[in-house]
């Protein structure tokens, strides 16, 4: 049972039988982030940390925009260019091994858009650095657009249990903190949304499929995983941020 591969925007936030499907969740998600981000046929996109790829060549494919996925994986990389070969091979979207908190000189910025979907969880602790990539890589004026997980409330035992080790989470910062950090990386934010009734939705599915398939200690773990939700100890964001100065000319105090 996939995690990542359900997590998104749902249309009917009711009983989990009439929930949108999960690929089709997962395809709100990136469809709502393209919205709101602006992203069309003359946007240059690059995707930090692109997993597997399919978001960035969907984002690719019905926009039109010229897309380039960069991950640390060479797993990832290769499967995502079998899927963009495979599934989407008239799609505008490459992809590039390498790291988000050093973009490699493969990559040639600069971009109207920086995307990152869910990826910047397992490097909280660098997110400054991250973030200072971003800005670099991004032309004047040029969009963040962002979903990750945070954590409002510290982890209690079960959390860290059933949320951080199961999910290799060192550190989560809070949605607080996370525009705090986006401002004084020299952005504007522009939207911001917290999505926790959505995400816990999503683990709900999943704790009753895993129990479905006779896999209780599963099904425990994501059911618990509902509850740290519950209790403001897990969630889900969309930030849209506008770089309105480069920190390498020296940004003065952090912008609203």
């Amino acid at each position: 049972v996939s995690t990542q591969s359900t997590w998104g925007v749902r249309k009917k936030p009711v009983e989990t039988r009439l929930l949108t499907p999960y690929a089709e969740a997962s395809e709100h998600m990136t469809r709502r982030m393209a919205e709101l981000g602006r992203v069309d046929r003359a946007s240059r996109v690059l995707d930090f940390g692109c997993g597997y790829g399919k978001p960035l060549c969907d984002v690719a494919k019905q926009s039109g925009a010229t897309c380039v996925g960069l991950d640390l994986s060479e797993l990832h990389i290769t499967a995502a260019r079998t899927i963009q070969r495979e599934r989407f091979p008239d799609a505008p979207v490459s992809f590039v091994q390498g790291s988000f908190t050093a973009v490699p000189d493969a990559v040639e910025g600069p971009f109207t858009h920086v995307w990152t979907q869910a990826a910047l969880c397992h490097v909280h602790p660098l997110l400054d650095k991250v973030l200072a990539e971003a800005n670099r890589m991004l032309e004047d004026d040029g969009l963040l657009v962002l979903n990750d997980c945070t954590a409002n409330a510290k982890p209690d035992a079960l959390t860290q249990e059933n949320v951080y080790e199961r999910m290799s989470f060192e550190h989560l910062v809070s949605h607080r903190t996370y525009l705090d950090k986006i401002r004084a990386a020299g952005f504007r934010v522009l939207h911001e949304e917290q999505l926790a009734s959505h995400f816990w939705q999503s683990y709900r599915i999943l704790a009753e499929r895993a129990r479905a398939n006779g896999m209780a200690d599963l099904a425990r773990k994501y059911e618990e995983t509902c509850a740290s939700i519950t209790r403001d100890q897990y969630g889900l964001n969309i930030i849209i941020a506008q770089k309105v100065s480069s920190l390498a000319t020296g940004a003065s105090s952090p912008v609203s």
